[in-house]
Order: C-alpha cells, then structure tokens, then sequence
C-alpha cells in the first residue's frame, strides 16, 4: 500500500515538471521576426532620481 501511494505521488511530481526545451523554443518562436528597438534619447537616473548624462554610441 506505501509503495502504491509513493509511487504515485512520484509520478504526479514528475508529470508536473516543465520541459525546458519546450519552453525555450516556444519564446523563440514568439520572438522570432520581432524588432528590439530603443528610444531615440534614453535618460539615464542614479538613485533613481539624480539624471546623468550618458550618450550612447552606434
């Protein structure tokens, strides 16, 4: 009877369990063909509320 219910707690455990690779092509198939864009002039805080001057450059 101890191994009946251990043996199924142990496959409800592992059926609970993500497939990483799974998860990892899904978001690379929701991003593929997508754009990454940023803004044109980004501000940059410190602490968040101190704005530096920074330039990025491209």
């Amino acid at each position: 009877m101890k191994t009946t219910i251990l043996s199924l707690v142990l496959l409800l455990l592992a059926s609970c369990q993500d497939n990483k690779k799974e998860q990892l092509l899904h978001l690379v198939k929701e991003w593929q063909g997508k754009e990454i864009r940023f803004p044109e002039k980004p501000v940059f805080t410190r602490f968040v509320t101190d704005t530096t001057d920074y330039r990025i450059r491209m």
